[in-house]
């Protein structure tokens, strides 16, 4: 009798033991945190998520202060290219200007192994893709600091730092899409090295964009006819050519530097 108790307490610890061993599991990691914790592994750079807001996430992006440190301190937003992620324009998008505090973020479509992309490749974007993540990086750029006192450079509330937008090829569509898109005084200017091709619709702040004549990656005429149909429309929009393909040459971005600054001093 003494053993069969025995056996029947023995038999009914073991079975409460292993559901506590499953209940110690940890949850299931989603996507987006074994990226996010990726890229915070990778990089020495502030890593910023925001909350989800009316059903559209803000996009991840890494932070880099400027090396000028004034009041208020000017932003500049990059987006990359196809197959490309946030980490790698940051380098080349500090060296357009100094006084820049760089923003660069990651497209939203993970096409796996660290890359992303803004939309399918070329020839494949749908307007209503195009639309929904330029509202994504609207959102995100509503959400960053405005003011000097924010940014730890001064203590002006008062005074809204100016932001740029720049990008390559796919993010230098999404820099047009977003300058077309939103509101009056949310942005000052974009820069679009080698965008995808793009409708010109109606821009009411500067843009800067270049594109090469042998481009075999983008067309370069449905991007001359752009640029017409925007200056046509009364935007303000400066065309740098130059003879090569999909890329940005060292003097393209020596100009591009030069209107930048020209820009933010004035």
């Amino acid at each position: 009798m003494k053993f069969t108790l025995l056996a029947f307490l023995l038999f009914s610890l073991l079975g409460c033991e292993q559901p506590s061993r499953r209940g110690t599991k940890p949850p299931p990691t989603n996507p987006t945190t074994r990226a996010e914790l990726k890229t915070r592994r990778s990089t020495t750079a502030n890593l910023n998520t925001r909350p989800t807001t009316d059903k559209i996430k803000d996009l991840i992006y890494l932070e880099e202060l400027a090396k000028i440190e004034e009041s208020p301190q000017p932003i500049l937003v990059y987006m990359h290219g196809y197959g490309d992620n946030e980490r790698g324009p940051l380098v080349f998008s500090k060296s357009l200007n100094e006084r820049f505090f760089v923003v660069s973020m990651r497209a939203p479509i993970d096409l796996g192994r660290d890359r992303y992309a803004w939309f399918g490749p070329q020839g494949s974007a749908k307007e209503d893709v195009v639309n929904m993540h330029a509202r994504r990086v609207i959102q995100t750029i509503k959400g960053l600091p405005r003011t000097a006192f924010e940014q730890g450079s001064g203590n002006d509330k008062t005074k809204r730092a100016p932001l740029y937008l720049a990008g390559f090829s796919q993010g230098a569509r999404m820099a047009i899409e977003v300058a077309k898109r939103a509101d009056p005084g949310l942005i000052q200017g974009a820069i679009a090295f080698s965008p995808a091709t793009f409708k010109a619709g109606k821009v009411k702040v500067p843009l800067w964009i270049s594109h090469g004549r042998q481009d075999k990656v983008v067309a370069f005429g449905p991007i001359q006819n752009a640029v017409s149909e925007l200056k046509a429309s009364g935007a303000k929009v400066h065309f740098e050519i130059f003879e090569g393909q999909h890329s940005i040459p060292a003097k393209t971005q020596r100009k591009a530097r030069l209107w930048i600054a020209d820009a933010l001093n004035h």
